[in-house]
């Protein structure tokens, strides 16, 4: 998995898009992963992003 932010950090009140790449190759059925976002809001200081997909056979 591979993941990349538009820039390095945000003020309070801004938002942000983080793209995630996923390498489906070899893997077949459901899969569920997981992203850590860490900041230095006291409150939240790691949300954690789950994604989800069903890979199919294309043969």
């Amino acid at each position: 998995m591979h993941r990349c932010c538009d820039r390095g950090g945000y003020s309070e009140g801004e938002s942000g898009e983080i793209k995630i790449t996923f390498n489906t190759q070899g893997r077949e059925g459901h899969q569920e992963k997981q992203v850590h976002v860490f900041s230095n809001d006291t409150d939240n200081p790691d949300k954690v992003l789950t994604f989800s997909c069903d890979i199919v056979n294309g043969e």
